[in-house]
């Protein structure tokens, strides 16, 4: 597999390069403590090593020339922050291609510099050009920032001073001698002068601008170290991902002609160690769909565990046939049990309850990212695929769609888990665009973890056949080839008391109402404090928000609020009615891309808002 060495300098370099790899474990060379991980991305696997070295030129060749030494790497980057000189905002990259030392000159009357140049790698600087026109590499970044950043691929300056004010010498000597630099810092050109050396490795500098120099400290204090440092590692990630790396031979499969050095039991070993290619392809695929799905709510951006209570008795794990059992009482879980824990308690067959509003999908898709980042770190494990129930009805026929319904009758045991794997394939392959043969294989090898969203929004004449077939699917002696090793389901839990049949799971979770100390440092992480001092006052209002998706709406809407009316509002009711209304306005104003209307022109708010009006009539009052 592929080998990168990436060094950093400072400890918020060091943390949003670490955030990236996977399976980590440390890693001492000559008084250097190393992390070595895995990076998959693109079909193929990347072994990385990082470390944190200190500032300063003559440490970074050094330790460059330590780590090209000692590992061995194809690509050696070193990733960080640094300050716009010119062009450049805060958040921008920029990737070298090339680097001057701007302090190498000789001291006469005047001084004149004899600057030496540090360049990049060719392969490097090609592909940091397609990638910055490509725009891919913003995926990377969690949460998406307000403004999008640039990323120039363009000469960079290095010295060994802190430059702190664009009306110092220092910075108008880099203006009038290294006109095409945009950013200044203290590393890069010991980097190069190492990796130059060693030309069987390709090396670049890759910076995010965190300061322009004047009113660093400020900025500093706003947090743009760490916008910068995640910008500058999602690019340099992004640049890994895609670069074709010719001379691949280190750690490659060992040869089995050579049996003193390796035997049967060591290449099935190694084998185990590498996903195959179709299941990398799964898992970023799943990654970016649940990643976009995420990208818009406020509580995954302000992270929020919600709280959450054991409900035995709403499953059946001890099968049909018994006819007296004792389940467990309710258990209220620890505040810090994620949703990925509970669902390794119940042997990895968990049903979410919920009412509406409650996260019940949030928490899908949180359980999702925890068993990816699982699967990302050991091939071994199974591969999280999200599907909607809401489409589901009991028949064989895969080309069934929902307008065509089915007419009522009895099924047979056969129809109805046949009529799951049916739905289940033609799910995974519309969302995830897998073949049928290949969904078929990873249902019988069982590779896949199927979790399934909206139980309460199969259409009602049908959700109890649909808790059966699930059923029958996990315990039926028909297509028991096919069965899933875990699996997990979300409804509401209203809907769910009514069914006269249980899921036969081992447990379930019901996500209860948010406390008021959530709400408080939920709405001040997410910078409303004004609303929540609103709402702490406001017992009646705060009663009606204690769900994450009404919380949500209240905080974007906020914003938009006129104060006097919010002041002048006497009741809980008027000021919900004030948020809502405010919600609505808000979302209307919107540009978001739609696949609907990309041949026609978009609704105007009129028509959007009669809509609404129409579907808030035929859904009489439900969420």
């Amino acid at each position: 597999m592929p080998r990168a060495v990436i060094l950093t300098a400072i400890r918020v370099e060091y943390m949003a390069v670490r955030a990236y790899l996977k399976k980590r474990q440390e890693e001492v060379y000559h008084g250097t403590v190393y992390e070595r991980g895995k990076f998959s991305a693109n079909k193929r696997v990347w072994d990385v090593i990082i470390a944190e070295i200190g500032a300063g030129n003559p440490g970074a060749a050094g330790q460059a020339e330590r780590a090209i030494a000692y590992f061995n790497p194809q690509v050696i980057l070193f990733v960080g922050v640094a300050g716009g000189i010119k062009d450049v905002r805060l958040g921008d990259v920029v990737a070298s291609t090339k680097v001057y030392a701007y302090e190498s000159g000789k001291a006469e009357e005047t001084f004149k510099p004899r600057p030496e140049i540090g360049l990049s790698a060719y392969s490097l600087e090609q592909r940091a050009r397609v990638e910055a026109r490509k725009k891919d590499w913003l995926k990377r970044l969690r949460p998406t920032p307000e403004t999008t950043p640039t990323v120039f691929v363009a000469p960079i300056a290095a010295g060994e001073k802190v430059i702190a004010s664009t009306k110092s010498e220092v910075f108008q000597f880099l203006c009038s001698n290294y006109g095409d630099a945009v950013a200044v810092e203290m590393e890069g050109i010991g980097f190069l002068d190492a990796t130059h050396a060693n030309q069987q490795v390709s090396a670049m500098v890759i910076r995010g601008i965190s300061d322009l120099i004047d009113g660093k400290s400020e900025v500093d204090a706003q947090g743009y170290q760490e916008i910068a440092a995640s910008h500058a590692s999602a690019f340099a990630f992004q640049v890994l991902a895609k670069l074709n790396v010719e001379n691949d031979k280190v750690n490659s499969t060992p040869s089995v002609s050579n049996t003193e050095s390796f035997n049967s039991k060591a290449i099935s070993n190694y084998q185990q160690t590498i996903r195959p290619e179709a299941e990398r392809d799964l898992l970023e695929t799943v990654r970016e769909w649940a990643d976009s799905r995420l990208r818009g709510q406020l509580h995954h951006h302000v992270r929020l565990n919600l709280p959450k209570e054991t409900q035995p008795r709403q499953v059946r794990p001890w099968g049909m046939e018994v006819k007296v059992a004792i389940a467990p009482s309710s258990q209220l879980l620890p505040p810090e049990t994620s949703i990925g824990q509970v669902f390794e308690q119940c042997s990895g067959r968990l049903l979410i309850l919920g009412e509406p509003g409650a996260g019940k999908t949030t928490s899908l898709l949180d359980l999702a990212l925890e068993l990816m980042e699982k699967a990302e770190a050991d091939p071994q494990q199974r591969i999280p695929v999200i599907v909607d129930l809401s489409d589901w009805q009991p028949t064989v026929s895969p080309s069934t769609s929902r307008e065509s319904k089915v007419s009522r009758k009895n099924f047979s045991e056969e129809e109805l888990v046949q009529s799951i794997l049916n739905w289940l394939i033609r799910k995974v392959r519309g969302r995830y665009g897998v073949s049928l043969p290949q969904i078929q294989q990873w249902l019988e090898e069982k590779r896949l973890v199927p979790l399934l969203d909206g139980l309460d929004e199969v259409s009602p004449e049908y959700q109890q056949d649909c808790v059966q077939a699930i059923n029958l699917w996990l315990d039926s002696e028909f297509k028991s080839e096919l069965r899933p090793k875990q699996i997990a389901v979300c409804c509401r839990r209203e809907p769910y008391e009514s069914y006269s049949q249980k899921l036969q799971l081992a447990g379930a979770v019901y996500l209860q109402d948010l406390t008021d100390k959530q709400i408080h440092k939920f709405l001040i992480d997410a910078n409303r404090g004004e609303l929540a001092e609103s709402l702490m006052a406001d017992e009646n209002l705060l009663a009606l928000i204690r769900r994450p998706l009404l919380l949500s709406m209240a905080i974007i809407a906020y914003q938009d609020l006129e104060l006097t009316q919010w002041q002048q509002a006497t009741s809980a009711g008027d000021r919900l009615n004030l948020l809502l209304d405010a919600y609505v306005c808000h979302m209307l104003t919107q540009d978001t891309p739609s696949r609907a209307y990309r041949k026609q022109k978009c609704p105007s708010q009129e028509q959007s808002r009669k809509w609404l009006e129409i579907l808030a009539l035929q859904g009489d009052g439900a969420l």
